[in-house]
């Protein structure tokens, strides 16, 4: 079901590539993309530089069009 999806498990595969998708998004369509996420679990990977960057100018344009969502960094390593 389309638009359902609350929380996003980011594992080291596919972080980076999510990251860079995310950063690309207009500020205007961050709702648009997964409308009801709220939680954000990211691998360890997720401390680099430009993955936690991007991710924080997600959840910062989320937060600012109230629909915020939770980062979280979890121990995934695939």
């Amino acid at each position: 079901m389309a638009g359902t999806l609350k929380d996003l498990r980011l594992s080291n595969a596919i972080t980076f590539r999510v990251a860079t998708t995310l950063r690309g998004l207009p500020a205007e369509r961050v709702t648009e993309v997964l409308p009801a996420l709220e939680n954000v679990f990211i691998s360890k990977f997720g401390s680099v530089g430009s993955v936690k960057e991007a991710i924080s100018k997600f959840a910062d344009a989320r937060r600012l069009s109230g629909h915020p969502v939770s980062i979280y960094n979890w121990g995934g390593t695939t």
